[in-house]
Parts: structure tokens; C-alpha cells; sequence
């Protein structure tokens, strides 16, 4: 038998210890520029305000009535369920230090891309044991197209992608020690709590955390206790919703394209193409597939549990992704996808690191030529929109003669619209009622809403302010079904009863 291995215990050689030090330095470097290209795409993009949408809007307003009425109030009437109150409290706490909803925001998007550099890394680098690795992971998350789209918005994703990669972060380093200490437990606690509180969608972690817990500790106990704990933030949100009379996990509108099956799948190709090159995104798409498959495969080969961890999260993300499908809710798109790119970034690179130096170098090529691709869209995207504004924040609509005019209603007065919770938010009215003329929803949500609309004008007679001028004739075509007349008024409003 051969004698066993001699193991080093002592201090590294200089020359190693200078390699190592060399290398430390060098990825804290790559990592502060990542951050700031990050950053400054983001503050750029943003320099005339943070992006604002329908889902906005209901953020916005909830975080006002929270600083000023004491509770999470939607801009259309009763308590905010169709999200959770996570984003909200952020931003009015941001609100009572004296910033406001959308100066509060903006800063938690720049903060939000900042921390992603040191969590996607930290993931990367956990998940394979590759400095290399985890630089590309962090590099792949900030050059992604979806990341200035989706960090310039007022949107929950942001903190939401920074505190899932962190959870997983924490994950994979645990199982990588084969030991999960207690300030690594209180991390995955808060969190998928946090997670959750954010976004529904934080329940896609506590499948992977209680996997995770077990593979680092081979205890039930410690991993019922840990998944347990971690649950408490999805527990809290139910509690309060079913509270407030609302939904567990909120109300969500139906009507998404009926794709079918084959279709989902070709839509989440497409999108995961958008993530680094929306102008070639079948293709694209197909590449980061193939790179998903190889990866996993290697990782199963070479039995590397915390990749196939990583791959674990993946599955449950895009499961609940087809269950949304399923339901008629969403298809798959860059914002609803933009959470997984870290994760996706770790298989995909963890499966080019493992091939031969020979094979290596074509597919390293191709990914670097992707995220050069894509960081050139970023920069285009960014100044395009630091001269124009982004979405309903755009002066077009923000400074409006319809949200003026509305803003000077009396505080009693009825009012609908075809963006209510966008007019809401900037005129700071609300409730304010929303007509389904610009949406998609199932034929039974648009039977209620209009049914709603019908007994609040029957009572009393409103307003109508559209906010879209190309939603003037559906808007009022939808009305008039419902047996609502309404008579142009000499501001942008219309009169109705």
C-alpha cells in the first residue's frame, strides 16, 4: 500500500502567499469596476427619474399611505394584496428620512446593483471554488440587458435579485463547509423572509434552502428547524393577507397569450436570448440552453452537489414560472426571468470551466462577445433614457395637463381611468378605479371590474381621466357598454355618470 499524501499545514511559500495575495487584490479591483460600470448605468439611466409602470404605481402609493395614513392602502381601493408589503416599507422608510417615494427608490436600485456584484460572486465562487467563475458570474449579472432594464424601474425586483443570490450564496458556501453555523442559519432565515416579503416568488427558495441545509449538515432535525425558520416570512405574509380579507398570495390578473405548452417553451428560450441580446435572441437563447444542459450534466458527472444546487434553484424557479403559465397569468419575459441570472450564470459557467483547454476557448470567446454585446446595449439604453425618461415617469405623462387636472378635483370627487394606479401615484389622488381597456384579464376579473365601475357611477356621477391618448376609444367604448355616458369637459377630463 502506498504511503498516504503528506498534508501541508503550515504557512503558505512566499511565492504562493505573494500568488494569492496578487490574486485577491486583482478580483477586488475587477469587482469595484464591475460595481461602478453597474452603478453608473443605473444612476444614468435614472437621471431624470426611476421608471415607472402599472406595478409602480401601486408600490408607490402603498409606501405613501403607509408614511402617511399608517397601513399599505392600494391606489385603487382597500388594503395592497396583489403585492407583497416588502418594497412599499423600504420605500417609505425612505419617505420619513425626508426623500421622495421615487428619490428613495432610485437609491435602492443604485444600492440594489451595487451589492449584486459581491453576492453574484460570492455565488459564483462558493458554487465551483473558482475566483474566475465567480468574476464571470458577477460580470454576466451586471452586463445582462434585463439588469438596466429591470434596476431602473420602480419594481421590487432589484433588492429582491440581490437578497435571493445572497440566500444562495450563503447556501452553496455552506454545503462547500459541510457545515451550517448559526449566523449562517440566522442569514437563511431572514433571508427567504425578506425574500418574500419582497416578492411572492420568494417561495421558490425554500425547497432549495431545504435541500441546501440538509447537504451541509446530514441532520432532519437541523434541516426542519432551518426550513422552518425560513418559512416564517411566507407565513407572515398569508397571516396578513387573510388579515385583511385578501388573498393568501394576493389576486393576480388572468389573460396572459394563450401559448400553449411548445409555446412557453419557445418563449423562454426567446427570453433567456433578451438576457444579453434581444436583437439575436432565438439564437442567443439556444446557446445559453445548451450551456444550462451541459453544465448540469457536467456537474451530475462530476457529482458537484452545490452546481446542482444552484440547478435545483433554477428548476423551481421556472416550474412556478410554468405554473403562472398554466394559470393564464404570465409568459415568460426578461423582468420575470431577471432573478435567475445568477443562477444561471454559475451552471452555464461552472459547465465552461470544466471543459478541456481546447474546447474551452471557443465557448469563453462567445460568452465574453455576449456580455461585450450586451454592456454596449446597457450603455445605449442608459443614455437614451437619461434624456427621455423611462416609462410613465417620462415628462409626456409625469407633467401632464391630465394629472394636473386631476390633482385639482375636489378630494371627494369619483375618478377612474385607464392607468389608475400610474395617475394615482403621480397626481397623489387615490382611490382612484381602474377600467380594463389597456390590459390583459380573464373574462371573469373584466366582468367584475366593469361591474364595479357600473354601481360606482350609478351612484354618483366621476370623472374619467385617460392617461394613454391611443386608449381613448377602448376606454370609452368599455363605458358605454356598461351603461356609463360620458361628455368631454373643457380639461383633458371627461364627465361621466
Amino acid at each position: 500500500m502506498s504511503a498516504p499524501a503528506e498534508v501541508v499545514t503550515g504557512p503558505r511559500p512566499p511565492e504562493a502567499a505573494r500568488r494569492a495575495t496578487g490574486a485577491t487584490i486583482a478580483s477586488g479591483v475587477t469587482l469595484i469596476v464591475l460595481a461602478g460600470i453597474g452603478a453608473t448605468c443605473v444612476a444614468w439611466a435614472t437621471s431624470r427619474g426611476v421608471g415607472i409602470s402599472t406595478d409602480s404605481g401601486q408600490y408607490g402609493y402603498a409606501a405613501r399611505a403607509l408614511v402617511t395614513q399608517g397601513h399599505f392602502w392600494s391606489p385603487l381601493g382597500g388594503p395592497l394584496v396583489a403585492f407583497p408589503p416588502g418594497l412599499p416599507a423600504l420605500l417609505a422608510a425612505g419617505r420619513a428620512l425626508g426623500a421622495s417615494v421615487k428619490s428613495a427608490d432610485r437609491a435602492l436600485d443604485v444600492t440594489s446593483i451595487l451589492l449584486l456584484v459581491p453576492a453574484s460572486y460570492l455565488l459564483g465562487r462558493g458554487a465551483t471554488d473558482s475566483r474566475l467563475v465567480g468574476i464571470g458570474v458577477a460580470a454576466a449579472s451586471v452586463a445582462s440587458t434585463a439588469t438596466t432594464a429591470v434596476f431602473t424601474m420602480m419594481w421590487s425586483e432589484p433588492p429582491f435579485i440581490v437578497v435571493t443570490t445572497a440566500v444562495l450564496a450563503v447556501l452553496v458556501g455552506s454545503v462547500r463547509r459541510r457545515r451550517l453555523g448559526a449566523w449562517s442559519a440566522v442569514a437563511l432565515v431572514v433571508g427567504a423572509s425578506a425574500a418574500v416579503s419582497i416578492r411572492y416568488t420568494g417561495v421558490t427558495l425554500l425547497p432549495v434552502i431545504a435541500v441546501g441545509a440538509y447537504l451541509a449538515t446530514r441532520r432532519i432535525p437541523t434541516t426542519v428547524a432551518v426550513t422552518a425558520g425560513a418559512s416564517a416570512g411566507f407565513v407572515a405574509v398569508v397571516a396578513r393577507n387573510a388579515a385583511v380579507g385578501g388573498p393568501a398570495l394576493g389576486y393576480h390578473l388572468g389573460g396572459a397569450a394563450a401559448i400553449g405548452s411548445f409555446g412557453f417553451i419557445g418563449a423562454g428560450v426567446s427570453t433567456l436570448g433578451d438576457l444579453l441580446d434581444p436583437s439575436l435572441h432565438n439564437g442567443v437563447g439556444w446557446v445559453v440552453l445548451v450551456g444550462l444542459v451541459a453544465g448540469v450534466l457536467v456537474a451530475a458527472d462530476r457529482r458537484q452537489a452545490r452546481v446542482l444546487l444552484v440547478g435545483a434553484f433554477l428548476v423551481s424557479w421556472w416550474a412556478l414560472l410554468f405554473y403562472g403559465h398554466l394559470r393564464g397569468i404570465v409568459n415568460p419575459n426578461t423582468r420575470l426571468v431577471a432573478p435567475a441570472i445568477p443562477a444561471t450564470a454559475v451552471v452555464v459557467a461552472y459547465g465552461i470551466a470544466r471543459l478541456r483547454p481546447l474546447w474551452r476557448a471557443g465557448p469563453l470567446v462567445l460568452a465574453a462577445s455576449m456580455l461585450v454585446v450586451s454592456s454596449v446595449g446597457n450603455v445605449q439604453q442608459a443614455s437614451l433614457q437619461s434624456a427621455s425618461g423611462i416609462g410613465f415617469d417620462a415628462p409626456y405623462y409625469r407633467d401632464s395637463t391630465t394629472v394636473a387636472a386631476v390633482r385639482a378635483l375636489p378630494r371627494s370627487a369619483l375618478i377612474a381611468s385607464d392607468q389608475a394606479a400610474v395617475l394615482a401615484l403621480l397626481s397623489e389622488r387615490a382611490p382612484i378605479e381602474e377600467i380594463p381597456s389597456n390590459f390583459l384579464s380573464s373574462a371573469h376579473q373584466r366582468a367584475a371590474m366593469l361591474e364595479r365601475l357600473r354601481s360606482s357611477f350609478a351612484h354618483r356621477a366621476g370623472y374619467v381621466a385617460i392617461v394613454i391618448p391611443s386608449d381613448r376609444y377602448a376606454t370609452l367604448a368599455q363605458l358605454d357598454t356598461i351603461g356609463i355616458s360620458c361628455q368631454p369637459t373643457p380639461t383633458p377630463l371627461y364627465h361621466c355618470s
